[in-house]
């Protein structure tokens, strides 16, 4: 494999990465005013742990897309550690945040008139959030088999090589 997919993912890891952590650094600063959403919303706020847990968890991908950059063995292996790092913190907040949607309710009270949600409500409010973060885990995967397929097709590729003496005819 070349060099070249994994400077194209670090980069794209990088700036997904910086722009997320933008965002959980602003929410983790000014707490107070914004309650962890970028829209002013009624209710409880987002917990203040997952903000600091979103924002360690983007500084960690920082560093595993800086080190897929490299690409070198160092970079693989800084690159590889990151990623199972925050691939551990992904799936464990994935899971909690799972079974803490599974029990929300499809009815909604509104004037003390009860209305089943439509699809577009359920999917805002139950359902995006979850399958967003899946899908994150499911690349953090994909990606960590890709460098460990690098690591490997670079140890077999050169125990291969032969160097022959060139005959002279």
């Amino acid at each position: 494999m070349h060099k070249k997919p994994f400077v194209i993912i670090g980069i794209l890891i990088l700036v997904i990465s910086l722009y997320w952590i933008t965002n959980s650094g602003y929410h983790l600063i000014y707490y107070d005013e914004t309650l962890g959403y970028n829209q002013p919303t009624f209710g409880h706020g987002i917990p203040y742990y997952q903000i600091v847990l979103k924002f360690f968890f983007w500084l960690i991908m920082i560093f595993s897309g800086i080190g897929l950059i490299k690409s070198n063995k160092i970079g693989l292996i800084i690159g590889q550690i990151g990623i199972s790092i925050s691939g551990t913190i992904c799936f464990i907040y994935v899971f909690l945040l799972t079974f803490r949607h599974i029990n929300y309710s499809t009815n909604m009270v509104v004037n003390s008139m009860k209305h089943e949600m439509t699809f577009l409500e359920k999917w805002e409010l139950i359902y995006s959030q979850p399958v967003k973060y899946w899908t994150l885990l499911g690349l953090i995967i994909s990606i960590l088999i890709m460098i460990r397929f690098r690591k490997f097709s670079n140890k077999t590729q050169a125990h291969n090589r032969v160097d022959r003496p060139v005959s002279k005819n």
